[in-house]
């Protein structure tokens, strides 16, 4: 079992991603529909052990199916790595027991296996003859023997050289060690095409497996864990009679197997000796199982499948691990593996930037240390349980790329929010579009998910008031929707939250939300999305009129003049809510209004004023009009202003009795006068005839010539009669 610690190293970067994620936020405003996703790796999970990992921002969720491969061989557990040289006799008897240079193709078969099930093995390769085969010049370089290793210098010329151990999978100047390995036998097996191309100049055994341990002091693998594979059909004659079978020792040298190609039934004896002492070296507590065997060598699948048998199974470590349980940040515990991973009830929902993730896998672990690759057979195996804990921070990056599908099955659904009034779609609304309709829509996608329930909030944008009203929607499908009606209120007022209507003020856009109220919830699926403010215009009251047209000294019409940007002009609608919402006449002259129009640059009111008072047909400072500023429902927003009511009413002689009266002159010199009493003061009577006169006899009408004579009180004239027409005497 093993656990993984803290993560401070992801603090930093996680710090590093607040800015980024403001920016986000401030963004996705702007989106009307947005694609998320949920994810799994498809590797094992025991890469992210105590690590952190960046995914893009349309990551959600963990997907609810978790991939936990099962591994067949795990050759590559890095406590099981064997470090192996290929020894290999090229002297002149090959051309009698093995012409066809079967061992080089069998190493080159060994080597591909260790390669495809094994990358992290070592593998070198030591040929010899009189001495070893490989020179300094090649590509790569072979390793000499220490230059005063007596065993590599029996022979005249360049001292020969060994290919050191190379890591499959590790990468050497551009060549991987597989390839380099793989080089080093092709040039060797290349020499095979030339007959009589065998050295003919002896045995040197003692040069190879002195470099086979000299290579071995190069490699980080436990003693027991290091071979030698020895390929031979000949006694040792080199350097000389005397010293030529000093390898039999065999001390310092690692576990080794040699196959003799022989027709007699025994080996040499002094290879058996060898054997027997690596054995019995104390080297390591594989060396026991050194072994020597006399091979005729019939064909080369009969080579490869004996090494395969009796050497490899006893050099590779037979491991397998099948998933049995898995559950995730203490969880409920399934155990329902497919052969590649486990399906939960639910998604793994991402709560931040980082969300920490806690693995419990259970496998069942089947091991031993003698398995037959080929033949897929297993001996001295052994089976228990482990749990493996795998810990590791997941960490939304907006700058983050793509997850690659070859490692990751990424899944996506996408969702969206709309408007709608009258059916319509909307991507603006005025103060006309009550109710609106808001939609919440989603496509399944690949990841097949699907909402049960959707809830929108909505507020506005405004410094002066916080709106917000949460809509229930109805699903339809893969539809969900709701209608709210919707407001303007006037700078003063506050919303009343939670009322179901959404009330903003002028120029104030909205804003809706959806955020996922699933089980689970999934935090980072939410959407917002704002819904831009446009005013239909804008309606300003410039003057203000009173008219008498029956001349009865009381105002039975008002002209109000307006200035307006409303799209096709003022309307009756228009004019009709602001007399119910925006006017206020004066009150002391008791008015109702009794209807209403456009008329010229305006629009007129038709009023009648309370005639329990005596008429007044001029203005006071009490006279105006009084304009509230209110949003209309048909569209627009009436200016708050007060302004003076313009007089154009004009004046009536006095109602009370007497108020004309005809001054009868029959004195010699003076005229008859005619004194008027008027409704309100007069400056001025420029008419000559500006009055009618009912003649008593019969009602007619007749003129009478004035001249303006005096003028005592501002509202009273008195005129001298000039003439008169019509009628035989004025009375």
């Amino acid at each position: 079992m093993y656990r993984g610690g803290l993560k401070n190293r992801a603090q930093a970067f996680i710090e590093k991603l607040s800015v980024s994620f403001v920016l986000l936020a401030i963004l996705v405003i702007f989106v009307y529909g947005e694609e998320v996703s949920k994810f799994a790796f498809k590797g094992k999970p025991e890469t992210f052990i105590d690590s952190a990992m960046a995914v893009p921002d349309k990551m959600v969720a963990l997907s609810e199916y978790q991939y936990v491969p099962y591994s067949s061989s795990a050759f590559n557990d890095t406590t099981h790595q064997p470090s192996i040289m290929f020894v290999i006799d090229h002297s002149g008897s090959m051309s009698g027991m093995d012409p066809n240079g079967n061992r080089y193709d069998v190493t080159s078969a060994l080597v591909d296996t260790l390669n495809r099930i094994c990358p992290l093995a070592e593998i070198g390769v030591a040929i010899f003859a009189g001495k070893l085969e490989y020179w300094r010049g090649q590509d790569p370089p072979a390793d000499p023997l220490n230059d005063d290793d007596p065993y590599n210098d029996a022979c005249p010329g360049e001292k020969g050289g060994f290919c050191p151990l190379y890591q499959m999978n590790k990468t050497y100047q551009g060549k991987s060690g597989f390839d380099v390995v793989q080089s080093y036998l092709e040039h060797t097996r290349g020499r095979l095409h030339y007959k009589n191309s065998w050295s003919l100049n002896g045995t040197n055994i003692n040069c190879s497996i002195n470099a086979s341990k000299h290579a071995m002091k190069s490699t980080a693998h436990l003693k027991k864990h290091q071979f030698i594979i020895f390929f031979s059909d000949g006694e040792a004659n080199k350097p000389d009679t005397l010293t030529a079978n000093d390898f039999v020792e065999g001390s310092n040298v690692p576990t080794t197997f040699t196959i003799f190609f022989t027709n007699d039934p025994r080996p040499p004896q002094t290879l058996v000796d060898f054997t027997n002492n690596v054995k019995a070296n104390g080297y390591s507590s594989t060396n026991p199982k050194s072994d020597i065997w006399a091979f005729n060598n019939t064909s080369l699948d009969t080579l490869l499948s004996f090494v395969m048998k009796n050497v490899m199974n006893n050099i590779l470590h037979f491991y397998t691990q099948t998933p049995k349980k898995m559950a995730v940040n203490g969880g409920p515990v399934v155990q329902n593996w497919d052969s590649t991973g486990f399906t939960f009830p639910k998604l793994f929902p991402l709560t931040g930037r980082s969300t920490d993730f806690l693995f419990d896998i259970t496998y069942r672990i089947r091991e031993g240390t003698d398995t037959l690759i080929l033949l897929e057979e297993v001996r001295d195996t052994i089976e228990r349980d482990t749990l493996i804990k795998t810990d590791f921070d997941v960490i939304v990056d907006g700058g983050a790329s793509p997850l690659p599908s070859a490692q990751w099955d990424v899944k996506s659904w996408d969702r969206t929010i709309s408007f709608y009034h009258n059916g319509n779609q909307v991507t603006t609304f005025d103060e006309t579009m009550t109710p609106l309709e808001v939609r919440f829509s989603f496509d399944p996608g690949d990841a097949r998910y699907e909402y049960t329930k959707a809830t929108i909030e909505l507020t506005n944008t405004s410094n002066n008031g916080r709106e917000r009203e949460s809509i229930t929607l109805t699903k339809n499908g893969n539809i969900f929707s709701g209608t709210f009606p919707l407001t303007v209120l006037q700078d003063a007022d506050n919303p009343n939250i939670g009322d179901g209507t959404f009330e903003h003020y002028a120029r104030d856009n909205l804003v809706a939300t959806f955020r996922n109220e699933e089980n689970p919830r999934l935090t980072l699926d939410t959407l917002q999305v704002t819904l831009p403010f446009s005013f239909g215009g804008k309606i300003t009251v410039e003057k203000a009129s009173y008219f008498d047209n029956d001349a009865e000294g009381y105002v039975d019409s008002i002209y109000v003049e307006a200035s307006t940007n409303i799209s096709g002009g003022l309307t009756n609608a228009h004019i009709q809510e602001m007399v119910q919402k925006a006017l206020e006449l004066p009150g002391f002259r008791g008015f109702s209004i009794q209807n209403s129009g456009v008329v010229g640059n305006g629009f007129f009111l038709k009023v009648r004023e309370d005639q329990s008072h005596d008429p007044q047909t001029f203005v006071t400072n009490d006279d105006k009009l009084t304009v509230k500023s209110v949003v209309l429902s048909a569209g627009g927003q009436v200016e708050a202003k007060s302004i003076a009511i313009q007089d154009r009413v004009a004046p009536i002689i006095h109602w009370k009795k007497k108020s004309a009266l005809l001054a009868d002159y029959k004195v010699s010199g003076k005229k008859d006068t005619l004194g008027v009493k008027f409704s309100e003061a007069i400056k001025k009577v420029s008419a000559e005839e500006p009055f009618y006169f009912l003649a008593r006899s019969n009602n007619n009408t007749y003129s009478v010539k004035l001249r303006e004579v005096a003028q005592p009180k501002t509202d009273s004239m008195v005129f001298e009669v000039s003439s008169v027409n019509g009628v035989s005497a004025m009375k």
